[in-house]
């Protein structure tokens, strides 16, 4: 008699065939997809598009002293007023912390004393700039070094977070939607003041009336890019992989790596913020959404099956994402919608670069490169509306797995054309 007990199945127990990896996908996405519904719910936005936030909430931040309109702000629409209104920093700093958080790289070393800078503003931030389209959306990789060495450990450590912030977008985006979900949460009069940031508890600021005096504007700002460093490090953290023998981010970096004096402690602080305004839920981002839609969709990946097909499509789904975070009303739409609106566009604009590229090999010898150039850009738009015929199957697809409506596709699509212009 074996040893090993033989333990039989139930008698009820119907044997299954394995799932395979589109159907498991499939799983991931809608489940994916119903936390990032509970999320908005919990933030106390709809499950879909948010057409303005409520009246109440506006009149009522007005009311409290916190929000204002910059005077030389002009304003296309309305709905664009009330998300700056809820917002409460301000169009021009919250501009320049959007471009800070998209272009900002290191470039002191881990352990220099940052400079003093009382209100950082635009033109300082863009010394250094980053396109998305330099992402290479590559696994980046990471020298093996031993955490012991600190001898070793100091010149590569600046390299990690390099690394991380060049071929990341998702840790970019991520920073960027957390600061104004940050905002729009702590913001709005519909929290305790005790959700509110802790203003008084980073010590910049002074009791709040009315009429903001010169005093609590600066510490306002202060604040506000102690929270923009946090979003960052939080974003950091979340997205890279700390096991060896990849290394850690200290916190250092981001002191040298932030635009204004900030401290050991005004940062953990500032940690503490965001996480408990979240109630430590991050959130969603758009990178996951398209994995899954590429590992569970056949025909997407049959319709970009050519060399770079649906790495160029990644890239111009990137840029449309990125331009879209400037605006103060992006928060309108989710996540998930406002990725599958632009890797639609992303994959008819590497469906048209595929068609011009084997056009121009056919033409090359044939017309001279200013008759080619002026060809290409009639092509382009005859290839458009093929690029649009082959892959309507496709968004179907698309748009039946993430449960975007036609009419919320259209809106969001508008919306997001105009802010490309």
């Amino acid at each position: 008699m074996s040893p090993v007990p033989i333990i039989a199945p139930p008698k009820d127990h119907a044997p299954k065939l394995p799932l395979s990896t589109e159907t498991l996908a499939k799983v991931r996405l809608s489940r994916y997809l119903e936390r990032e519904a509970r999320g908005r719910e919990m933030d106390g936005l709809p499950t879909g598009i948010c057409k303005r936030p409520p009246a109440w909430m506006v009149r009522e931040t007005i009311e409290d002293g916190w929000s204002y309109v910059d005077d030389e702000d002009t304003w296309e629409d309305d709905t664009m007023i009330e998300w700056e209104v809820i917002l409460g920093i301000g169009r021009k700093r919250r501009e320049a912390v959007v471009s800070w958080l998209l272009d900002v790289l290191p470039s002191r070393k881990p352990g220099h004393a940052p400079s003093t800078v009382s209100s950082p503003t635009t033109s300082s931030l863009s010394s250094t700039s980053l396109s998305p389209s330099s992402f290479s959306l590559s696994t980046f990789s990471s020298s093996t070094v031993s955490s012991q060495d600190t001898s070793d450990t100091r010149p590569h450590t600046c390299s990690n977070l390099q690394d991380q912030l060049q071929n990341s977008p998702e840790t970019r985006f991520h920073a960027v939607w957390m600061f104004l979900r940050y905002f729009y949460l702590t913001m709005s009069p519909g929290l305790d003041s005790e959700s509110r940031p802790s203003r008084a508890s980073i010590s910049r600021t002074s009791s709040i009336d009315s009429d903001r005096s010169s005093v609590q504007e600066e510490g306002l700002g202060l604040v506000v890019w102690d929270i923009a460093v946090a979003c960052l490090s939080v974003s950091v953290k979340f997205h890279r992989d700390f096991l060896d023998p990849l290394l850690p981010v200290y916190a250092q970096e981001y002191l040298a790596l932030a635009p204004h004096d900030l401290s050991h402690e005004d940062l953990e602080s500032a940690h503490r913020d965001v996480l408990s305004a979240f109630d430590y839920r991050l959130g969603v981002t758009p990178q996951p959404v398209m994995d899954e839609l590429w590992s569970s969709l056949s025909s997407l990946r049959n319709l970009l099956d050519f060399e770079g097909g649906w790495k160029y499509a990644m890239l111009d789904a990137w840029t449309r994402l990125f331009v879209v975070l400037d605006e103060p009303d992006v928060q309108r739409f989710l996540v998930s919608m406002l990725t599958v609106v632009a890797l639609m566009d992303g994959v008819i604009e590497s469906l048209v670069d595929e068609y011009c590229r084997d056009e121009v090999l056919k033409t090359r010898s044939i017309s001279p490169a200013a008759e080619r150039y002026l060809n290409l850009q009639t092509l382009r738009k005859k290839f458009n509306i093929r690029a649009r015929e082959e892959s309507e199957g496709v968004f179907c697809d698309i748009q039946a797995l993430t449960g975007v409506t036609d009419v919320d596709l259209r809106e969001c699509r508008v919306w997001m054309s105009r802010q490309l212009k």
